[in-house]
């Protein structure tokens, strides 16, 4: 059986196949990898089993996961999130980048904090530029993003992820939350456990590649 193996981490190709065929909801994985072929440094590229972007208002202090499945592997140089309206006076919000447990399927350690933007005044994207987050192929993140003071609304997730189900309403379930976190940079470690899983205002957070693994 060949492996994958990348900056020392391996992953065996029936893994990396059984998590493609989950994390886009059971398509052929031939459909990632023509999706992988058409890489624009122009896209941007959200969370996994996402179809049409919505809006919510996500609670102030909960800190939200959703995953990211990074392809072939590359280079990120921005991660974003997009306010659909200002929150009120003192609006405050961030988003981040976490590695991840490639068995149990949970955040794990910090990569990446993308720093404090006002959400208070000035629609539009807020993002994190001049990174070089470098990532493996064939492996799961989670994005990470939190509000503080007061909440605005947000362009958020209008699917959730296939591999967390539905719940007992057969709502959509798009990543994992830890509710009443509080606002504050993102920690090193992900909380663990986490509060359960993230069910509504899933909020959009995207990442840009600069370069990409073919």
């Amino acid at each position: 059986m060949s492996q994958i193996i990348k900056n020392s981490i391996i992953v065996t190709e029936e893994r990396a196949l059984t998590l493609a065929a989950q994390l886009v909801g059971g398509q052929p994985y031939g459909m990632m990898r023509a999706s992988q072929n058409e890489f624009s440094a122009a896209a941007y590229y959200s969370a996994v089993g996402d179809v049409v972007s919505s809006t919510g208002t996500p609670s102030v202090g909960d800190l939200q996961f959703t995953p990211f499945w990074s392809g072939a592997g590359g280079i990120v140089s921005e991660l974003a999130f997009n306010v659909n309206t200002v929150g009120g006076a003192g609006s405050v919000a961030r988003c981040g980048l976490y590695n991840a447990d490639q068995d149990l399927l949970i955040p794990t350690t910090l990569v990446v904090d993308g720093g404090q933007f006002a959400t208070d005044s000035g629609t539009g994207i807020k993002n994190t530029t001049g990174l070089s987050l470098v990532l493996a192929p064939a492996t799961l993140y989670y994005f990470a993003w939190i509000c503080g003071t007061a909440a605005p609304v947000m362009v958020t997730l209008s699917s959730g992820a296939h591999f967390f189900g539905r719940n007992a309403n057969f709502n959509a379930q798009f990543g994992l939350i830890k509710t009443g976190f509080g606002y504050a940079a993102l920690p090193l470690n992900a909380p663990n456990p986490v509060t359960g899983y993230l069910s509504s205002a899933a909020v959009m957070v995207v990442a840009r590649f600069s370069a990409y693994t073919k």
